[in-house]
């Protein structure tokens, strides 16, 4: 029996619509946004600040500048202390944990989606 869509999409999920725009950001944005950073950086006539910008963006995407003090004050895993190795599992446990609880909400919010889309198509043939 028709609804009077034609096109079922209208029903997406708001996570369907959010999972489809993050594949694009990944995969067709970040070309774009490469490709855009390179041209600039190319362009002769392009303004001295735009290029210096592109190009620095260029090699911070490449991990050849440093981002933030952190990453300057790093010592490779052979030279921390044992007092410096508990700090870091700490650090890498509670980013876990947070992780693990942000993926239980999701998992919350996406069933919950999925039971609100069922409760929606329900024609109301049989009430």
């Amino acid at each position: 029996m028709s609804n009077g869509y034609d096109d079922e999409d209208e029903f997406e999920l708001p996570t369907d619509a959010v999972a489809k725009a993050k594949y694009r950001l990944r995969h067709e944005g970040v070309s774009a946004a490469v490709d855009a950073l390179i041209e600039v950086c190319r362009d002769k006539k392009a303004p001295a600040p735009a290029r210096a910008t592109a190009g620095t963006t260029i090699l911070r995407a490449n991990g050849m500048l440093a981002t933030a003090a952190a990453d300057l004050d790093e010592k490779p895993p052979e030279e921390l202390s044992a007092a410096e190795i508990a700090a870091r599992i700490r650090q890498i446990n509670l980013e876990n944990q947070e992780l693990a609880e942000r993926r239980a909400r999701l998992n919350e919010q996406i069933a919950a989606d999925k039971a609100n889309k069922m409760d929606k198509s329900d024609d109301g043939l049989f009430d």
